[in-house]
């Protein structure tokens, strides 16, 4: 005799008995169908989205198994690259001092904890999982196959070393994928910075006739003192002396100058030459900014003849100071001859942006060819406000007429929509930072600052010095990593990569149409990923952790040649030699030490790409080696957001690696959200833990809920009162069974047949 009442501590404590891991470890040598469970991150506990992953297989399962049909689930843990390095590192253990004994505890003691966590959660749910077989993709077995796979691609020509434009997180000091990157509401500002018209100096020749006649050229410091002149007959005049061109300015008589401006002697020279040099090309400002210089401008002869008038910005202070004193009448007029055309309207295209600190690594503007307002303008060229590089005006209809000013400042080396606008257009594509975001020699007196702590000082600057005319205040979406928060760093990086897009043309070339071999539910799904495969870019596979898969790659110390392979010391003979085309010089024993491994481990999805491929993997097994009767597997059951980043991605490397699809069914879910539509999560404080729902309905009800509410391809409504409605059921069921085993005899329900069992309204 039960309780009237549902107790589902009862009935769920048969979910843990032997019967069921029983059911779940049997393997029968042929498998009528398998199942592939998408590994969840070992990092923490199972969310809502684990348990709708989970869920729907399971009930195929034991569908299959109350039909006396064979089938096994294939599961696993994935060991989460990022995630897993930032949660030990949390830890902040005193005795983990070296990555290596960082990677030594996450693999004997961490994991081998959050394993049992795992189990004990999968359990909860009343999951038919074998938790012993289940794997992980560090396993030994596994490692090695993973290993054997980049082999194989880097040596079939499709994964390189390349120096790309990545998500960089600035604190985690690594590369992370799209899939990491989420877009956050935010207000940020826009700077209008004025970039010179070199079109107006064709149009003022006869203005510029009447220029007042100067024959010299005037350095001074921000006092106003006389320093340096340069007279017609190009001659040197100090203070206290006077020399000849061709002789370099005396100690003695330099020294003034050198205190001053904090300049070696020998470069006085080459500055006065800039100075002059930009005078002849740039009328117009008749000032320059003398900054560290590092190279020569060669000057041709006849521009030596031309009339000079330039202003002196100090080298430290960048204030512009005007050559007054015995040159005043002369700045008068100028100043006079200059005012008309001193307006942003006539002499510059204001540029509009939100990140001024990258202006160092600029190559083009770029306007709307639709764009009236620069009709005029479209392949002409504008100075560089602070490089004083010549740079084109471009257009392209990608560009958005009514934001900001309407002119974009094309900067490929640090924003991804540049980066494709450099590609198109074949323009240079440079950045002024390092890996670690150190501004380099492009950034003049601003190298050896970090680039995402120099902005408001040198906005203030761009301020002083007239460049930043205007700032207002925007809504935007800035890109964020959701690993630590930190705000995405476009930056070009040499890392590792796989040419997907030359992949899928050598499938295509013996199967043009694989992806129609798999069945997507729903069906609309089937158009997305063929859109999805052919917009596929190269994807960077390279991370720069401690926690992952180790890039099977050495490089030699002294000429940087890389040997890609299982083991280094595999080279070491004429076969390896041959088999290495890269490796320029025939190696030898006693040359190991000269080589060192890559420090690189790689992207968690790479070897979640190999899943279908590697997840029963034995030791000693050569890749690819997947058991007949598990491969191609016949259903795969997860979320559709990951359709592109995981599910196209098995695709393609299944595919390419053994001639077949790795699927014969593509099952997509959606997300589980509030009742506001809001993604849930722990950040936004809407998220629900199923542990709780369970310990309060039980697992029954919380099953039902999302076996009920799943509707394939939409995203599922989570409502605490559909969990009660599901545990109402629940006891509907239970009331049903009292009544039966209260009116029946224990020994008469025992030759009912159970599929002649139902219920009717």
């Amino acid at each position: 005799m039960f309780s009237t009442k549902y107790d589902f501590h009862l009935t769920e404590k048969n979910k843990k008995n032997d019967y069921w891991k029983k059911i779940a470890s049997h393997i029968p040598n042929n498998f009528a169908d398998t199942i592939l469970l998408p590994p969840p991150n070992i990092t923490g506990n199972l969310h809502l989205g684990h348990a709708l992953d989970t869920v729907s297989p399971d009930f195929l399962v034991r569908f299959s198994i109350l039909n006396k049909k064979s089938i096994y689930w294939i599961a696993g843990l994935d060991h989460a690259g990022i995630s897993t390095q930032s949660k030990v590192e949390k830890l902040n253990l005193p005795e983990l001092d070296t990555n290596e004994k960082k990677k030594e505890y996450t693999l004997q003691t961490w994991y081998p904890q959050n394993r049992k966590i795992f189990a004990q959660q999968w359990e909860k749910l009343g999951l038919l999982i074998d938790y012993e077989r289940a794997s992980f993709t560090l396993d030994p077995a596994i490692q090695k196959q993973v290993r054997e796979a980049f082999i194989k691609l880097y040596w079939d020509g499709l994964i390189y070393r390349g120096t790309r434009l990545v998500n960089w997180d600035p604190q985690l000091k690594s590369v992370i994928s799209d899939i990491e990157v989420e877009h956050k509401p935010a207000t940020s500002k826009l700077y209008y910075l004025k970039y010179p018209l070199l079109t107006n100096i064709k149009k003022r020749k006869n203005q510029e006739e009447n220029l007042p006649k100067v024959t010299r050229a005037v350095i001074q410091n921000e006092k106003g003192k006389i320093l340096l002149v340069k007279d017609k007959k190009w001659g040197w005049n100090f203070p206290g002396g006077k020399i000849e061109l061709n002789e370099k300015p005396a100690a003695a008589n330099c020294r003034e100058v050198k205190e001053e401006t904090n300049l070696k002697v020998e470069s006085l020279e080459k500055i006065v030459e800039e100075i002059v040099f930009y005078a002849n090309q740039y009328w117009k400002t008749y000032f320059f900014y003398v900054k560290n210089y590092s190279g020569e401008i060669q000057i041709p002869k006849e521009e030596k003849e031309k009339i000079l008038a330039v202003k002196f910005v100090d080298y430290n202070s960048l204030e512009v100071k005007e050559a007054r004193g015995l040159y005043r009448s002369f700045f008068t007029n100028l100043d006079e001859y200059l005012k008309p055309l001193n307006s942003v309207k006539n002499d510059c295209l204001l540029v509009a942006t939100s990140r001024p600190e990258t202006i160092f690594a600029d190559v083009a503007l770029f306007v709307n060819p639709h764009d009236k307002r620069f009709k005029n303008y479209l392949g002409e060229s504008v100075r560089h406000p602070f490089t004083g590089k010549i740079i084109p005006i471009l257009a392209d209809e990608s560009i958005k007429m009514d934001f900001g000013s309407g002119v974009l400042k094309c900067t490929p080396g640090h924003d991804f929509i540049d980066y494709e606008l450099g590609k198109k257009y074949q323009l240079p594509i440079i950045s002024c930072c390092d890996e670690k975001g150190i501004l380099n020699e492009l950034a003049g007196q601003w190298q050896g600052q970090e680039i995402s702590s120099i902005r408001e000082e040198f906005v203030r600057e761009l301020e002083k010095t007239g460049i930043c005319v205007k700032i207002e205040e925007y809504e935007t979406n800035l890109a964020c990593s959701t690993k630590s928060g930190a705000v995405i760093e476009p930056l070009l990086s040499q890392q590792w990569f796989l040419d997907l897009p030359t992949l899928i043309k050598k499938i295509e070339q013996k199967n043009p149409n694989f992806l129609k071999e798999i069945e997507f539910i729903p069906n609309q799904f089937q158009k997305k990923i063929e859109d999805w495969k052919n917009k596929t870019r190269e994807w960077c596979i390279s991370r720069q952790l401690w926690w992952g898969h180790q890039i099977p790659a050495w490089y030699h110390k002294k000429t940087g040649e890389i040997y890609v392979g299982e083991e280094l010391n595999k080279c070491f003979c004429v076969e390896g030699y041959k088999k290495n085309p890269n490796i320029k010089c025939m190696l030898h024993p006693c040359s190991l030490w000269e080589w060192e491994p890559e420090k690189d481990v790689l992207d968690t999805w790479f070897s979640s790409g190999l899943w279908p491929l590697i997840a029963l993997a034995k030791e000693g097994e050569k890749f690819p080696s997947p058991p007949p009767n598990c491969y191609p597997i016949t259903t795969l059951i997860t979320g559709y957001d990951i359709l592109f980043f995981w599910v196209l991605k098995m695709i393609l490397l299944g595919t390419y690696f053994t001639g077949k699809v790795p699927f014969q069914k593509v099952l997509l879910h959606g997300l589980i959200r509030d009742k506001y539509g809001k993604k849930m999560s722990k950040s936004l404080g809407n998220g629900v833990e199923p542990e709780e729902l369970i310990e309060k309905y039980g697992c029954d009800s919380l099953r039902l809920f999302l076996l009920e509410n799943n509707i394939w391809g939409s995203d599922l409504i989570y409502e605490e009162s559909k969990i009660i409605g599901c545990w109402r059921f629940c006891q509907k069921l239970w009331s049903i069974g009292n009544l039966i085993t209260n009116k029946i005899p224990a020994t008469e329900l025992q030759k009912i047949n159970k599929k002649d069992l139902n219920i009717k309204k």
